[in-house]
């Protein structure tokens, strides 16, 4: 290919030698020659026959530095991922430990290539071909526009986990469990070295059969809390179990953990049986004040939705035209908040959804329009529709009758 594109060319070996190197900088050094060789052929109008003979794997530890590979090796372990912004461009990358018999290396995926860590679990078996080998000590290897990763099923084994019940404090764990509360992913402002970056944060609830756990989120593994549903199954791997405030344990994830969302084989208990263990499935007239209840009800009436902006710092609410806050905050979000009325054989009562609540009932991804329009046009479409909802009853501070807040619709 080289010789059929100097002839197309007309390019001397120094003048195509600096396009190989002006087309390595544009991809920041993750193409090896022969991969720039191809596209700038492809440039040239040359045909590029490609023949896909099944790929030849090389040891880690035979591999050099330069060259692209094709490895077969095993998960040790997958770090969370973490973004950057370089010279105005932003980015994502996520590093992979692996081995095989013969060593250790470090798989880094880069941009769109970041998404095959995210069904990749400990202990599973990989093959990667067309990776870029650019460092040999310690050795790592690249993700490129070529590279592809692909888990060998037959060769994969399930890593040891320990139950909840068994966590113990100043160490790291894997282990299986239900969400049963998700808490909304909040910023915060961090300041390290002079450099002030700003930081991510959410809350989860956890369980299996053995017990619950809090889940404390840290920056990209805090996209949990929007990505997930109650009752979703998750691994947790590489958890930092710590003592919190209240005494109890409480799980970190920071950036050596990662919560790996509906894994394979991971044995739990269906999430309706979850959910009867953990709440008392309840009529609307059962439920007492302070309650947090299972309701099997159905959507009688939806009477209004409207937005309110919070303020993030003091958590008082905030004229939805104003842009700061009374305590100097502009650290406000708005919050989708949606009234109705649920019924059942028992009696009936008015239910508050909030934030993704309110959108999960009303069918929505995000507010474009006024949200009493979004319920006005749903309102045929929801009344009478069956609901199922962890809901906490309350006295209702204007009517003085019982009401509900959802915490979570499932």
């Amino acid at each position: 290919m080289r010789q059929q594109l100097l002839a197309k060319s007309a390019w001397s070996e120094q003048e195509l030698a600096q396009k190989i190197e002006e087309k390595q900088e544009k991809f920041a050094g993750l193409l090896a020659e022969d991969a720039a060789i191809e596209l700038l052929a492809r440039e040239q109008g040359l045909e590029v026959k490609k023949e896909n003979p099944a790929p030849q794997f090389t040891p880690l530890a035979s591999v050099e530095a330069g060259t692209t590979a094709n490895v077969r090796a095993r998960v040790l372990h997958v770090f969370a991922l973490k973004r950057f912004e370089k010279n105005g461009r932003k980015g994502k990358v996520c590093n992979v430990s692996i081995a095989d018999d013969s060593g250790p290396a470090t798989l880094v995926l880069w941009g769109r290539d970041c998404a095959a860590a995210d069904s990749l679990e400990r202990n599973d078996f990989i093959e990667i071909t067309e990776g870029l080998v650019k460092n040999k000590n310690p050795l790592e290897i690249h993700s490129t526009l070529l590279t592809r990763v692909k888990r060998v099923e037959a060769e994969s084994k399930t890593a040891a986990v320990a139950e909840i019940k068994d966590l113990q404090e100043g160490t790291e764990a894997d282990f299986f469990a239900r969400l049963l509360e998700l808490s909304e992913e909040k910023e915060f402002d961090r300041e390290k070295n002079g450099v002030k970056t700003k930081g991510k944060m959410a809350s989860a609830l956890a369980a299996d059969d053995s017990g619950q756990v809090r889940l404390v989120l840290w920056d990209e593994n805090a996209e949990l809390a929007r990505r997930a549903r109650p009752g979703d199954a998750v691994k947790i791997e590489s958890g930092a179990v710590k003592k919190g405030r209240d005494g109890s344990l409480e799980v970190h994830l920071g950036w050596r953990s990662r919560a790996v969302l509906n894994p394979r084989a991971h044995g739990l208990r269906e999430r309706e049986e979850l959910w009867k263990a953990k709440y008392a499935e309840k009529k609307i007239a059962e439920a007492a004040e302070g309650e947090v209840v299972l309701l099997y009800a159905t959507l009688a009436e939806v009477s209004g939705c409207r937005i309110v902006r919070k303020c993030r710092s003091c958590g008082v609410s905030v004229n939805v035209h104003e842009q700061k806050c009374s305590c100097g905050s502009e650290e406000l979000r708005d919050l989708l908040v949606l009234e109705a009325q649920l019924s059942d054989p028992s009696g009936s009562a008015r239910a508050v959804f909030f934030g993704r609540e309110a959108m999960h009932v009303l069918g929505v991804n995000k507010v474009t329009i006024d949200p009493q329009t979004i319920a006005e046009l749903k309102a045929e479409q929801l009344s009478g529709k069956p609901i199922k909802l962890i809901a906490q009853a309350k006295q209702g501070t204007v009517s003085g009758e019982k009401e509900f807040v959802a915490k979570h619709v499932l």
